[in-house]
Formats: C-alpha cells, structure tokens, sequence
C-alpha cells in the first residue's frame, strides 16, 4: 500500500517556496493522487480507494476488470468508511456480487493530505480451506490465540484436540471460546464455526 507520508513529503519538497499556501496545497493533492491512480493499475487484486464520503478516489486494474466486484464495492462503501473510521481498526463485510462470486470487503484507512482516505479490499471467500487467524483477528477484534481457536474450531476439532494441537490445557481453550463468544455473538461451536468459514482464506500478497 501507499507510503502517503512519504508521498506528501516529496511533494512538500518539489512545490517552490514562492507558492501561496493554497496553492502548494492544491499542487500536493494534485500529485499524491496522480501517484495514487499510477500505484492502483500495478496492483493485480481488486482494491478501491474512497474518500471519507465513500466516493471512489482510484481503482485498480483488477477492479475495473470485474464489474460485479467494482459494484459491490461501491455499494457497500459508505458504511465501511462509517465502520473503519469510527473503529481504527481492519474491518470487513461479506458480500455475493451479481455474478454469484463470494467475497469479503476488507477496509482500511490511510492518510493522505485531503482526506483520511480508506482503502477496500475484494478478497475471495471461495477459495482454500485454509483460514488465516491474523486475518480472522483482525476482522472478528479478537486476539491471535483467540482467532487460532475460532479457525480450529472452524475445521471441526473438539477443544480437547485444540489444547493438544497449542500444548494448552483444555480450561485455557475453554476460556478462548468463551472470549470469542462475548466478541463475536456466537452462540455455540457449530455457530463460530459458521461464521469463521464465511471468512476469506487469507489476504492475497501484492
């Protein structure tokens, strides 16, 4: 993802001094969002950028590629800004696109000179078994040792398996479990592990 400090010190760096301030301003914005847009068509996965409104700022190739993605993002845009501005934190929302595909939003934010800008990512849900507990933390708020339980789970071990599995004793597993209940509202095993399989393999790398 974008450097945007780096981005807005270089522009600071190559405005002349005689510039007004307004004008130095506009020149920087200018420039991090022609880096921006250049950053986005060399990326190969589905990402939009909003502004704080939801209105799309750049795309990527990817995107544009896939117009059911593209259209599901757009929709579903102004509540996770709403979501990722107001929590600080990765957030994500499962989502079926018109195609029938199954995705996962996942939104962050990232500064940048005239907005907090917020970044979403189309990740697809339909893919390995595997699930990754940092993704599955970041998404669910829960802790890593609490995401390894929920994924565990998710594969359908018993927390007797699980604490062998993390050399843990099955009272520590136990008070993983109910830790994820409080965060997540589930309401049993059966009802974390439906959840958790909802959620995207991992992240795709850049």
């Amino acid at each position: 993802m974008l450097d945007n400090l780096s981005i807005r010190a270089n522009a600071e760096a190559d405005a002349p001094a005689a510039l007004p301030a307004a004008a130095t301003a506009a020149s920087r914005q200018s420039r991090e969002r022609s880096i921006l847009a250049c950053a986005m068509d060399c990326l190969g996965m589905a990402v939009l950028v909003v502004d704080g409104k939801g209105r799309p700022v750049a795309a990527s190739a990817a995107a544009h590629a896939c117009g059911a993605v593209a259209a599901a993002m757009r929709e579903h845009a102004p509540a996770l800004v709403r979501r990722a501005r107001g929590q600080q934190r990765k957030v994500g929302v499962p989502v079926e696109a018109a195609d029938g595909a199954r995705y996962w939003l996942v939104a962050s934010t990232i500064p940048a000179s005239w907005d907090a800008l917020v970044v979403i990512q189309a990740i697809d849900a339909s893919g390995p078994d595997r699930l990754d507990p940092g993704l599955v933390a970041d998404l669910c708020g829960l802790t890593r040792s609490e995401a390894e339980v929920a994924c565990m789970v998710a594969g359908g071990m018993v927390p007797k398996a699980i604490a062998r599995r993390l050399d843990v004793s099955v009272a520590t597993v136990k008070t993983h479990l109910h830790r994820v209940f409080r965060k997540t509202g589930a309401r049993g095993q059966a009802d974390i592990a439906r959840r958790v399989s909802r959620l995207p393999a991992a992240a795709p790398q850049a």
